[in-house]
């Protein structure tokens, strides 16, 4: 899907192969200093002075190969950034003094995965700065798409007049798994796992960054002297641990799609949950053990599943070459939890309809299960005693056919058996 090209001063370059658009400096890592607390960012006052870094001012140690196989190459960039130590002590700028900070960006292509993954391995030293992963997409757009809760949020790009306001807006927005902008044929998905906090950042030309940050070094809980807001918002208290000196990783993905009809046919929701969720691979290791486990009972023999190893010996495969104990078929309604029944021997299913238009779609267990009953209920398991906008229209064998109204979250209670 892809091709990477990496200079010697550390650009990255990308080839989208699909319609071989190029991408100049796709990814940058930007320094900033922060003058906030830990409820905002800020950058300087009109009195005070920032200097902003990137990988062009790092100095390359490493640039090679790391993973070269037949399904995953990766490209592994070490270097090291010269960063202020800190803030000066009447917090007028940054300090003059700078201290070696170690990052190292792994850059993984996988065959057959419409992706590309970044794994950026961070020693912090410095005090009072921000560092942000910044994507160049090259698209021109008044909004973009944010994951959230149960929904894709779309917010515009411009913020609102707000000199009437307490605090005014703020450039950056939250999100859960990913964030997108589009144009009339390109979808430009940036993934992440754990990093809520990015800013789509409009350049001179029009065409829009994406900025995911990374960290946040700053020392105060809250304060009430900088520029993004006036006053406190909280007790003034030190707090150095929020420094957060030391060793970080984080991990990011880019996708980026073309002609598809609508955000949800891109299906870069289902990319993100896919980032989020990897396989693991396990072996099941049976041991020979009187074990008493938490509902009382008591084995002799137990399978457990351990992170895999390979066997010293071949063994003969016994499981087909394909297996799946739940599929959904509308990509448009996705998966929020599997479990068993808090009471009962139940089966709990809950699922939301991410559309904005009624949606259908058949659920299907493991062929060697038969579902006695379906019902819906509430987040207690119970009967629900309002209307949920949701319909089993039927059930065979492993099979539940389901309608979901609009932005609905329903969960299923099943009795099954094998």
């Amino acid at each position: 899907y892809y091709k990477i090209e990496i200079n010697p001063n550390g650009q990255i370059n990308l080839l989208n192969k699909k319609n071989n658009m190029y991408y100049q400096n796709i990814l940058d890592i930007e320094d900033c200093g922060d003058w906030g607390d830990e409820y905002d960012y800020s950058g300087p006052k009109e009195n005070q002075t920032d200097v902003i870094y990137a990988m062009k001012d790092a100095l390359i140690m490493e640039s090679v190969p790391y993973i070269d196989g037949p399904s995953q190459k990766t490209y592994k960039i070490k270097m090291l950034i010269n960063l202020p130590i800190s803030l000066k002590e009447d917090r007028s700028t940054r300090d003059e003094n700078l201290i070696e900070n170690k990052l190292t960006l792994y850059i993984s292509l996988y065959k057959g995965i419409d992706r590309i993954d970044f794994r950026i391995k961070y020693h912090n030293k410095s005090k009072d700065h921000r560092i942000r992963a910044i994507f160049n997409s090259e698209i021109k757009s008044d909004k973009v798409y944010a994951d959230g809760h149960f929904y894709i949020v779309s917010r515009n790009i411009e913020l609102p007049h707000s000199e009437s306001w307490v605090q005014k807006a703020l450039p950056t927005n939250h999100q859960k798994d990913f964030i997108c902008i589009q144009d009339e044929s390109t979808y430009f998905a940036v993934f992440n796992k754990g990093l809520p906090e990015y800013e789509a950042i409009k350049k001179k030309d029009g065409t829009i960054d994406l900025g995911i940050t990374l960290l946040r070094s700053i020392g105060w809980l809250s304060r009430g002297d900088f520029a993004s807001r006036g006053g406190i918002a909280g007790p003034d208290l030190h707090t150095p641990g929020a420094q957060c000196l030391g060793k970080h990783t984080f991990e990011l993905s880019l996708s980026i799609k073309h002609n598809e009809a609508g955000l949800l046919n891109s299906e870069v929701h289902v990319i993100g949950k896919n980032f989020n969720n990897p396989l693991i691979s396990a072996f099941p290791e049976t041991i020979k053990k009187v074990v008493r486990v938490r509902d009382k009972l008591i084995f002799s023999i137990i399978a457990l599943l351990l992170p895999y190893k390979k066997p010293k010996e071949e063994m003969k495969s016994y499981l087909p070459e394909s297996i799946c104990f739940l599929k959904i078929e509308n990509k448009n309604i996705l998966l929020s939890a599997l479990k068993k029944s808090e009471e009962g021997n139940f089966l709990i299913l809950r699922l939301y309809n991410l559309a904005s238009s009624l949606q259908r779609t058949k659920i299907i267990l493991f062929k060697d299960i038969y579902i006695k009953a379906a019902q819906i209920v509430n987040f207690l398991e119970e009967k629900p005693e309002r209307n949920i906008k949701a319909n089993i229209i039927h059930h065979l064998d492993n099979l539940i056919e389901l309608e979901i109204n609009p932005h609905v979250i329903v969960s299923l209670k099943i009795e099954i058996q094998y």
